[in-house]
């Protein structure tokens, strides 16, 4: 992957959104954490185990929509799984820049086989987002007050790496590759950069 590459792309989609709060990382990190709740609900046998339902929330939706208009059944055909899992790797880019980080200094870890099962990694992985938020608040506290303790943190950089690595090991065990993950980032990124001239 060429981050650097992938960074200038995020940048570039981020520059045609006016917000520019100071609660923007903390507004990202919820939608981070809301992206990957969408992801996990359209493969709902990840974790439904009291239900036999098999269909994604987008296809729910179309059928309860087909119902409610007398309508006839429009099949999903695209691949809103991977689109989801593009989702969240926007918004991961989207914290690199916040942390200035823009390409360099990546280095995800590899995640050993302990987190294979998917269940684990989601949670693993949601627990790197807050892990990341942690750090970032605890840096902005170190700089209004040299006092502040910071026990047992990485630092912001390390925790975006760790945030990386696990959502890489999440991609992969779901059965897509690196490079099908950075097709669709760039295709969506397309379509999102387009959505935002028409006032999105």
């Amino acid at each position: 992957m060429n981050f650097t590459k992938l960074f200038a792309a995020q940048k570039a989609y981020e520059e045609s959104i006016s917000y520019k709060g100071p609660d923007r990382f903390k507004k990202k990190i919820l939608a981070l954490l809301v992206e990957v709740g969408e992801s996990a609900n359209e493969r709902p046998s990840i974790f439904k185990f009291w239900s036999k339902g098999k269909k994604g929330s987008a296809q729910k939706t179309a059928e309860k929509y087909a119902e409610i208009y007398d309508k006839p059944v429009v099949e999903i055909e695209e691949d809103l799984f991977l689109e989801e899992l593009v989702d969240i790797f926007s918004f991961i880019l989207s914290q690199g820049l916040e942390l200035k980080i823009e390409g360099k200094d990546i280095a995800p870890p590899i995640i050993d086989q302990l987190f294979e099962d998917v269940v684990d990694l989601y949670l693993l992985f949601s627990q790197r987002v807050l892990n990341l938020y942690t750090s970032y608040k605890q840096q902005e506290l170190q700089k209004l007050n040299n006092t502040v303790y910071l026990a047992n943190h990485p630092s912001p950089l390390d925790a975006f790496n760790q945030l990386l690595g696990t959502f890489f090991a999440l991609v992969l065990v779901l059965d897509y590759d690196l490079t099908q993950l950075e097709e669709a980032y760039y295709k969506k990124n397309a379509i999102n950069v387009k959505r935002q001239d028409q006032g999105y």
